[in-house]
């Protein structure tokens, strides 16, 4: 019988043996949500840093679950210390966020533009004719394709919609369709790693003007080549006068380090509450790492997903752009 009864106890015994276990896994996971942001891309480990600092709310997401198991298995004061860890590092991460990020504005009488911005993805498997009639009917002013190859056959079916045209020479990386004129539009290199995956946009309408800048930039952990495309874009804004507007597919989210960099640098401001963008299969629950930021008076009264279901591992971004004020009147 007392055999019989130690038998039955086992099971308890190993709960805090299993929670300490299950513990160690969320803080190697809290840890990674902690440093990734902070590790310099001069690092030895610089990767591990620019993989993670883009999925810290995920990270954080999954070791609360874990503490919530933690919790099951009788440990309260274990996981009510890991839970005040996540609250701290979402804090630091969120506070960083919205030091850098405005609220979208909600001046109804604004002037506004509509700018998409979509990565089509080269190797799209839907036919490029689809792409052609959703863009044409997305009702922007002015749209980026990033690795727009997938569409090179088909320019002429923009025409109508878009009879300004910039890009898809060899290779077709950006493609830039426009209801307004592009003279003094470019493309240009970010690195030689690929061709012509820079934009700079300048729109002129009348008394207010802006330019629109799109990138798409090299993984952020590609050691020195994503650290040169990083400087050659701060430059490129520093060398901007006026209002800007800044899209593109930067493979990181708005809290991770080569974003902050970039704002820090160059004054530029993301959106609050940026929507996710990859993969296009986790929906919301993805990671925003196409962005939109704007400096010297360009605000966002929109900012919404775009062409989920256009065959893209990307989702797009559709933009409502508030132009700044002209110059005051004479008199």
């Amino acid at each position: 019988m007392p055999q019989s009864l130690d038998f039955k106890r086992r099971p308890r015994r190993r709960r805090p043996v299993l929670a300490g276990m299950v513990t160690g896994v969320a803080l190697v996971l809290l840890g990674l949500a902690a440093l990734a942001p902070v590790l310099p891309s001069e690092a030895a480990l610089q990767g591990v840093g620019r993989i993670f600092d883009s999925v810290v709310p995920h990270l954080l997401a999954v070791v609360l679950a874990l503490a919530v198991l933690v919790i099951l298995l009788g440990q309260r004061v274990l996981a009510l210390a890991v839970i005040l860890a996540v609250l701290a590092v979402g804090g630091v991460t969120g506070a960083r966020h919205v030091a850098r990020s405005d609220p979208l504005v909600t001046d109804a009488e604004a002037r506004t533009i509509r700018v998409l911005w979509f990565n089509v993805l080269s190797d799209n498997p839907r036919p490029p004719e689809e792409m052609v009639r959703a863009v044409n009917a997305s009702g922007a002013d002015v749209v980026v394709l990033a690795e727009a190859s997938h569409v090179e056959t088909q320019l002429a079916g923009f025409e109508r919609a878009y009879p300004y045209q910039l890009g898809c020479r060899k290779p077709c990386n950006l493609l830039v369709l426009s209801r307004l004129p592009l003279d003094a539009a470019s493309l240009r290199n970010l690195s030689f790693v690929s061709r012509e995956r820079y934009a700079q946009i300048p729109l002129d309408f009348g008394a207010r003007s802006l330019t629109l800048v799109a990138a798409h930039m090299l993984k952020p952990w590609y050691d020195e080549w994503a650290v040169l495309e990083e400087n050659v874009l701060i430059r490129a804004l520093d060398r901007i006068d006026g209002p800007v507007l800044v899209v593109g597919d930067f493979n990181s989210a708005p809290w991770s380090l080569r974003m902050r960099r970039i704002a820090d640098a160059t004054g530029a401001r993301f959106v609050r509450l940026p929507p996710a963008t990859w993969p296009v299969e986790a929906g919301r629950l993805g990671v925003p790492i196409d962005n939109a930021l704007t400096r010297d008076g360009v605000r966002l009264a929109g900012i919404e997903r775009w062409g989920g279901d256009l065959g893209s591992n990307h989702a797009g971004l559709m933009l409502t752009v508030v132009l700044p004020p002209g110059p005051p009147a004479d008199g």
